[in-house]
Order: C-alpha cells, then sequence, then structure tokens
C-alpha cells in the first residue's frame, strides 16, 4: 500500500523553483532577522563590475548591503567580504540558493554573523572602507573604521 504525502508536510528537499520564500509565521513576534556575511570570488573581473554585482545583489534582496573589494595576494584576483541584514523569510538555503543561480562558477561562502564588530574589523583590516549601497533607496555611502 502506498503512503499518502501530508500536503502540509515540508520537506527539505522540495525544490523553489522561483526560489520562493518560506512562511516564518511560527517565529515568535520578537524575532530579529540574522545579519549574514557573504565572501564571493569573482576573479580578474574589473572592479567596477565587482562593485556592479554588488549593487545587483542589494537591490534583489532588498537590503543594505555592506562591502569591501579585496585582491588576494597570491594571484590578485578580485573577491568581496561583505555583511547585509536580511527578511526575517530570508533563509540560509534561500540565500545560497539565490547567490548560486546568479554566481554560477563563482566560489562562496554564506554564514550567519554573530560578532558584527569583530566582521567589520577583519573587513577593515588593511584600512578599507566599508562600502555601503542601500537596495532599496539606490543610495552609496562608505563607514570608515
Amino acid at each position: 500500500m502506498k503512503s499518502v504525502k501530508n500536503q502540509n508536510q515540508f520537506n527539505p528537499y522540495d525544490s523553489y523553483d522561483s526560489y520562493e520564500q518560506r512562511d516564518n509565521s511560527n517565529k515568535p513576534s520578537n524575532y530579529v532577522a540574522p545579519i549574514w556575511a557573504l565572501s564571493l570570488d569573482f576573479g580578474r573581473m574589473p572592479q567596477r563590475d565587482v562593485a556592479t554585482c554588488c549593487m545587483f545583489i542589494a537591490r534583489q534582496l532588498g537590503v543594505e548591503f555592506n562591502f569591501v573589494i579585496e585582491e588576494k595576494k597570491k594571484n590578485n584576483e578580485r573577491h568581496i567580504h561583505a555583511y547585509f541584514g536580511s527578511e526575517p523569510n530570508h533563509s540560509e538555503t534561500y540565500l545560497h540558493k539565490f547567490v548560486a543561480k546568479w554566481f554560477r562558477g563563482h566560489s562562496f561562502k554564506i554564514k550567519e554573523v554573530f560578532h558584527l564588530n569583530g566582521w567589520q574589523n577583519y573587513l577593515t583590516k588593511e584600512n578599507k572602507k566599508i562600502i555601503v549601497y542601500n537596495g532599496v533607496t539606490d543610495e552609496v555611502s562608505s563607514i570608515s573604521k
């Protein structure tokens, strides 16, 4: 006899074709969305195009995106380190799928930030300014630590 799948049962292996977001109605009312750290390699892409990609991420997610563009010491390939807040329904899985879709073939890592001040210090370790791009208002500014 075949078992019938409960329609309301969550299956973590179901694919999200449209990258839909999960319903987080079960979260407590005082829930605060996490801050995410992103490291993303861009290879030999020009710096101007890397900045444009960062703006694209911010616009698509509708977040304030804080980033620095660095070059690797061993091969001068560009990469970014960034952090951003997210909507309460942007899970780590959703963000992984989002980056994998738009930056196919690029190496990346996404993790939740537990110590924001420490991450900001890491970003500014070489006296770099953090570029802040607001994906909702299209405003650009910078932070220096």
